[in-house]
């Protein structure tokens, strides 16, 4: 019988330079997922309640936003494999020390764990952004919606057997060992960088880090496209945020500890898992923006269904399963629409301040439902928050600038 070629996976072969990104990011996302679910656990321990995962989601990922177009910056002048693997190798460091030092001050460390998560999120923003530039420097055009789906599979697989088996090995072994496992892996991704040859050739940009950044904001300001898909994707993640928060509180109120909340997640992963292996199988063959804007959608139906079932276990690992197949796509096709619309010398700048506008949604969403917990259930809060979204996905089918999207050249977007 003959195999039908998976066009993704064969990009692995074809151009080994980014086949080590990604067999390095898959087990780097392995390790943060495991990491993060040991994080969560570990702050909740310490502090007492659920709000710290508002905090640490907030402390984490907005330095993130805020530093990306700075990043974005400095692998535009810079030498980009080797900004990331620094960026790797510090994040090592802190990874270490976060169990380290609880070991040693245990409750007392709450105070020195939120300032180095902070720290974490400042620079892990250098790796972050430098991944979509990256992928455009190695693989050529017409193939970018297939890496970018493929690359997005690293994250899926993470999400597949991450959380569930460090849900289970948190009350094996413990959450700080696992936070070491997570600084390992951080390791073995910057030596994977720091093998990858730089491909761009030519003389990076000596204009004045100031004026590289404000060309940056004006290439987005000036492209309604990108604008459009940062403010919406800004949206999406704010709306997506509680999430966040609301799934561990459930799972430790009414789903059976950190199991089950490992479960839920290997659920969404799953879907996920199995949309990008379809998707990255064959060229996308549906248009960008509409794409996008039905996602939207149906991620907000997801979040209203999740409202019935947070007293049953199966109902929301269920749904949870449609929310990662419906979400597959996204993470593939926006950063290709980026790709497409931004100049190749600008990529790392673009890429930062749409990263800014991206990355800040997320956070900002789980600290506003910490806030919102003492006065709102969680069912009512994941309705609310459905409905929203439904709205802006149905906004984004209308949104003229948005739907431009699909329009392939930085020129004819200008003109």
């Amino acid at each position: 019988m003959r195999l039908v070629r998976h066009e993704g996976f064969a990009l692995l072969f074809e151009y080994p330079e980014y086949a080590k990104r990604w067999l390095g990011s898959v087990i780097s996302a392995f390790g943060s997922q495991v990491g993060w679910i040991s994080l969560v656990w570990l702050v909740m321990k310490l502090s007492g309640g659920a709000t710290s995962v508002g905090i640490i989601t907030l402390l984490y990922q907005l330095p993130q936003a805020l530093l990306a177009p700075f990043a974005g910056v400095v692998l535009d002048r810079y030498e980009r494999t080797r900004v990331m693997a620094i960026a790797n190798f510090l994040m090592a460091g802190i990874f270490t020390a976060i169990p380290t030092l609880t070991l040693t001050f245990g409750a007392h460390a709450l105070a020195i764990t939120y300032a180095l998560i902070l720290l974490g999120g400042m620079i892990v923003s250098f790796d972050m952004t430098g991944v979509g530039p990256l992928i455009a420097d190695l693989i050529p055009r017409e193939k970018l919606a297939q890496a970018n789906f493929l690359s997005q599979t690293v994250w899926e697989i993470a999400f597949l057997t991450g959380p569930g088996l460090g849900g289970v090995l948190i009350a094996v072994v413990g959450s700080k060992v696992l936070l070491y496992v997570d600084a390992a892996t951080f390791l073995i991704l910057g030596f994977m960088m720091l093998s990858i040859r730089d491909v761009r050739g030519g003389a990076k940009s000596v204009d004045a880090p100031l004026q590289q950044l404000l060309e940056g904001a004006r290439y987005m300001w000036r492209t309604p496209p990108l604008l459009a898909l940062g403010v919406l994707t800004f949206l999406f993640n704010f709306l997506y945020g509680p999430f966040e928060v609301l799934l561990p509180l459930l799972a430790k109120q009414n789903l059976g500890g950190s199991a089950s909340l490992g479960l839920i997640w290997l659920a969404f992963a799953a879907g996920a898992f199995a949309g990008g292996i379809v998707c990255s199988s064959r060229s996308w063959p549906y248009r960008i923006a509409p794409s996008l804007a039905a996602i939207i959608v149906a991620w907000g139906i997801v979040s209203c269904a999740v409202a019935f079932g947070t007293h049953s276990l199966w109902q929301t690992v269920m749904w949870m399963l449609v929310g990662g197949l419906t979400y597959a796509p996204w993470g593939s096709l926006a950063p290709t629409a980026i790709q497409h619309l931004a100049p190749r010398e600008m990529q790392g700048r673009v890429f930062g301040v749409s990263q800014m506008m991206n990355v800040a949604g997320v956070p900002l969403g789980a600290w506003c439902t910490g806030l919102l917990l003492p006065v709102a259930s969680a069912p009512t809060i994941f309705v609310v928050c459905g409905i929203v979204t439904i709205v802006v996905g149905l906004c984004g089918f209308g949104w003229k600038a948005f739907r431009t999207l699909d329009q392939t050249g930085s020129q004819k977007v200008l003109d």
